[in-house]
């Protein structure tokens, strides 16, 4: 299931248990919160592949007994934002991973999971 590595367990969601080790503590992480059988959390798992690996964080797979599966949060630190639950829609999902990730991004670290890029303007791409 979800990206794996050694690291810390992450609490488990409401009435749930984890799927998968985080492998960074502290680090962002997108959670498909899922029951087992669940097409609709299979087909959301896709989508929230292709937007940790665009923003450069990892995600995982939960068990969840929330009636509203599936389920995406956005979890720091602690802190979690819900971005989606039922029907997942790709654009206003990553829309919403960009803005969480940068509410939940400590001011002394880029709002984003990869390196920050520390070339002048002047050699930035436009």
């Amino acid at each position: 299931p979800g990206a794996g590595g050694a690291g810390v367990q992450a609490a488990a969601p409401r009435g749930g248990e984890a799927w998968a080790v985080a492998d960074q503590a502290g680090e962002p992480r997108l959670v498909l919160l899922a029951k087992p059988g669940c097409s609709a959390c299979d087909d959301a798992e896709p989508a929230l592949r292709g937007i940790a690996a665009a923003l450069g964080i990892g995600w995982r797979r939960e068990r969840s007994d929330d009636p509203r599966v599936p389920v995406i949060l956005l979890r720091r630190e602690g802190a979690a934002v819900e971005l989606a639950a039922g029907a997942i829609a790709p654009g206003p999902l990553a829309r919403a991973a960009r803005r969480a990730l940068a509410e939940l991004s400590p001011p002394d670290r880029p709002p984003r999971g990869r390196p920050a890029d520390r070339r002048p303007d002047c050699l930035r791409p436009n």
